[in-house]
């Protein structure tokens, strides 16, 4: 699946500069200290683009426990496909190894695309998934939770494997 790079192209971002980042963590304060460091997502695509952070596809992963959680956790308002979203747009981003502050990161309900990942032969109800689609471009991807599946999915999406 090319979509990330025809997303990218549509933005002016060179295919070649597109990659998949796996290690991408938030600096959020907490009521005791000034930023603790934790995940954000399971990944995403993006580009470095005039110094901003431009993601194209947000990766989630959930366990068969928890796939629910991708549209509604339990005791709060937003699921974690949205709160994903918010919290790339309110909170500082370690991506690549690099800071950004959120005035430096692109996301948008237009052009960044959300993948959902569930364990095989499990899926959303078509309720939760609507509730998801109608504020964000969500797709939902079966299989195996791991890293070698979060980087192919990746790969696919870039457009590097057919």
């Amino acid at each position: 699946m090319a979509e990330a790079v025809a997303r990218g192209a549509q933005l002016g971002i060179p295919a070649q500069t597109i990659v998949f980042i796996r290690d991408v963590r938030g600096l959020a304060p907490t009521p005791t200290r000034q930023g603790s460091v934790s995940e954000l997502t399971d990944g995403i695509i993006a580009a470095v683009k005039d110094g901003n952070l431009v993601i194209l596809a947000v990766l989630e992963s959930k366990s068969k426990s928890n796939l629910i959680e991708l549209s509604h956790r339990p005791g709060e308002v937003l699921g974690q496909v949205e709160w994903d979203f918010e919290r790339f747009r309110q909170i500082p981003t370690v991506a690549g190894g690099r800071v950004y502050q959120p005035s430096q990161v692109r996301i948008s309900r237009n052009f960044t695309k959300f993948v959902g990942i569930a364990p095989p032969g499990r899926t959303l109800s078509p309720r939760s998934i609507q509730s998801i689609e109608l504020g964000l471009d969500f797709n939902l991807e079966a299989g195996a939770v791991t890293d070698e599946v979060l980087t192919e999915v990746a790969r696919r999406m870039i457009g590097l494997m057919p």
